[in-house]
């Protein structure tokens, strides 16, 4: 019986049973979905960036339609990353990137997310300070 984990660890894996192909497969089926969703929220993140931007430029009153552009921003930003992330670890599992290139992926994005990270911290702060 091998070890759960053995698509990680070794580099010969030993010849699984039929019922340890299926739950591989789906577990490496539902990263490319999710990876496939993460993508599709932060183009529907977009789309809603360029619709509240619109009605904030064509508003007299244009703060909720800045406050609901810097939420699907958020959303949107926090999506790539998420989908970054999970595509990579996808073609790294199926064998279509190298274990040196998705690991020099991965740390950018890591590097990326602490950037946004950051970011949406004086979002937060800008937003507090604006409604005092």
């Amino acid at each position: 019986m091998p070890v759960p984990g053995w698509v990680v660890f070794c580099t010969q894996p030993p010849d699984p049973g039929p019922e340890e192909v299926d739950s591989r497969l789906v577990g490496v089926t539902m990263l490319h979905v999710f990876a496939q969703l993460s993508g599709a929220t932060a183009y529907g993140a977009f789309l809603g960036c360029v619709i509240a931007a619109a009605f904030a430029i064509g508003s007299l009153d244009a703060e909720p339609a800045v406050r609901l552009a810097r939420i699907l921003a958020l959303v949107g930003g926090s999506a790539v990353l998420m989908a970054s992330s999970s595509s990579t670890l996808y073609y790294w599992l199926i064998g279509s990137a190298s274990a040196r290139s998705a690991l020099l992926v991965e740390m950018g994005l890591l590097a990326l997310t602490a950037v946004f990270a950051v970011v949406v911290a004086r979002l937060i702060e800008s937003g507090e300070r604006a409604r005092q």
